[in-house]
């Protein structure tokens, strides 16, 4: 049974991922870029779905996780004007080379002496014809504390970059804020090797004594030519790239995320604007 609504609807998040790989990248470096993105993806929406519980004015957040090609773990902490957030994940990428992949994970921790427990998932669905992966589809819930407050994000992706046959120019600048990656959709791969992903989102919470049915999907995004991103309402984006540096933004646009990427760890914080 439903009751007390604070908000009206589940968290709609409409994202555009786009992996630009070189020549040389094998399956196994395919798989680390998707667990990259699904590790980045998952500190923005976890740190949306907190900084949208009601009295909980995020300071600090720090994150860090440690994965290969198959399995990763994540570590959030920080604090908040009531208390201390520590939130651990665990996940894993299932499936071959040719078969859909489909990253599952869960976590669970404590905000500010409540509990929250969070599971989510990423589909990359494998297109048989192209041999790539085109789309990908996103889902996170948090449930927060006993009386049981549930959060959704649900996402629609779209993959681009080699489906365009001229690959796509990235530029990820983190030097100093705001955070701005710039996206060149046609012409040859210039500058870093990464991947993205852009959300246009709507966020919202239920309470309820059990688990909430997820709102329905999102439309695909239709994503622009030397489009550039800057930290926005109703926007979270994330980039890693080859070089190793990681940037990205809250849906808010109150938080950006920094930090950078090496083989087998990642590492960084959120600050807030």
């Amino acid at each position: 049974m439903f009751h007390n609504t604070l908000l009206p609807v589940g968290v709609l998040t409409s994202l555009l991922t786009t992996i630009f790989t070189a020549a040389a990248q094998t399956v196994r470096d395919a798989q680390v870029s998707a667990i990259r993105l699904t590790i980045a993806e998952t500190v923005l929406a976890t740190n949306s779905q907190l900084s949208d519980r009601p009295g909980l004015l995020l300071k600090e957040m720090n994150w860090h996780a440690q994965l290969n090609d198959r399995s990763w773990s994540l570590t959030m902490t920080g604090f908040a004007e009531t208390g201390r957030i520590e939130i651990g994940f665990g996940g894993f990428l299932w499936g071959s080379d040719t078969e859909d992949w489909i990253v599952t994970y869960a976590g669970a921790g404590q905000v500010a002496g409540e509990p929250i427990e969070i599971n989510g998932k990423l589909d990359w669905p494998f297109d048989k014809p192209s041999s790539d992966r085109l789309k990908a589809n996103f889902k996170q819930v948090a449930k927060f504390g006993k009386n049981s407050t549930w959060a959704w994000i649900v996402g629609t992706e779209v993959i681009v970059g080699g489906a365009l046959g001229g690959g796509a120019a990235v530029l990820v600048s983190a030097a100093a804020p705001p955070a701005a990656i710039v996206l060149g959709l046609a012409g040859a791969l210039t500058g870093a090797n990464a991947a993205v992903t852009v959300s246009n989102a709507v966020r919202s919470a239920i309470d309820a004594d059990r688990p909430t049915a997820p709102p329905a999907a999102p439309p695909e995004p239709s994503p622009g030519k030397d489009e550039r991103l800057l930290p926005k309402d109703g926007i979270l984006y994330a980039a890693v790239a080859r070089d190793g540096n990681v940037v990205g933004s809250g849906s808010a646009a109150r938080y950006i995320l920094t930090g950078t990427a090496q083989v087998g760890y990642m590492s960084g914080r959120l600050t807030r604007q």
